[in-house]
């Protein structure tokens, strides 16, 4: 054989040597792409937990602030998506929700600690982008981490949804009609539910007695309260007072 066939041959076979190598690589698993997850939360016990499970796995780096210092401590910090520990009890959840929710690159996935379709629904309308709760595994709470981290929705865990997108929708149609208070009217509400009378109210805000009466009936109107302790439980709810 000639070297002209000698190397055309040998170009085949470097070809097809290539081609294998390319299938081979394709077949290949994918390398997960670099994650960087901040856990906030309260309790530094279940910090510590989410840190380490998340590290042990390739591709993912964790960090950890305490919720207290959500608003402070985030500033220079870098992460592709933060990890919020969810509690029902005092107002920290929301609050760093609010601190997060001024960051657009920074999604948001949260970890409830309570199986409440409820609780669920709020922290959703609060900015989370996900929620998973605390019977969820590793692996699930790192794929949910990563649709988050790609601005994709994610529930999972024992959420339903059926129950939760009913919940969604009364609190949409909740927030709608909190839209629908005038300033005045809302600070009639702010007022009552702080526990002032229709007379400290008229007092502070300068109007009659009558004036409050019709601001405070026009708000159980239009948010279909039934009684003081009705207004008391929805301030509380939406976060507008809080038990000392």
């Amino acid at each position: 054989m000639d070297g002209h066939g000698s190397r055309g041959r040998d170009n085949r076979l470097a070809t097809m040597d290539m081609a294998t190598r390319r299938d081979a690589a394709s077949a290949r698993p994918k390398r997960p792409r670099d994650l960087d997850v901040l856990v906030v939360g309260d309790c530094p016990v279940l910090r510590d937990a989410l840190v380490a499970s998340l590290s042990r796995h390739p591709g993912c780096r964790a960090s950890q602030i305490p919720s207290g210092k959500a608003r402070t401590a985030l500033e220079g910090v870098c992460a592709h998506v933060v990890l919020v520990v969810a509690t029902p009890s005092g107002r920290s959840t929301q609050e760093i929700l609010t601190a997060v929710r001024g960051r657009p690159p920074w999604p948001v996935l949260a970890l409830s600690t309570v199986d409440d379709a409820h609780f669920v629904a709020r922290v959703l309308a609060n900015g989370a982008r996900g929620c998973v709760d605390l019977t969820s595994t590793t692996e699930e709470l790192l794929r949910a981490l990563r649709e988050v981290a790609a601005d994709r929705p994610y529930l999972g865990g024992a959420i339903a949804a059926d129950e939760l997108e009913r919940k969604m929708r009364a609190h949409r149609a909740d927030d709608d009609a909190y839209a629908s208070l005038t300033p005045r009217e809302r600070e009639v509400m702010q007022l009552v539910a702080e526990g002032l009378t229709n007379d400290d109210v008229a007092a502070r805000l300068t109007v009659s007695r009558r004036t409050v009466e019709a601001h405070r009936a026009h708000v159980m109107d239009k948010l279909r309260l039934h009684g003081s302790i009705d207004l008391l439980r929805y301030a509380l709810r939406r976060g507008l007072v809080a038990l000392d």
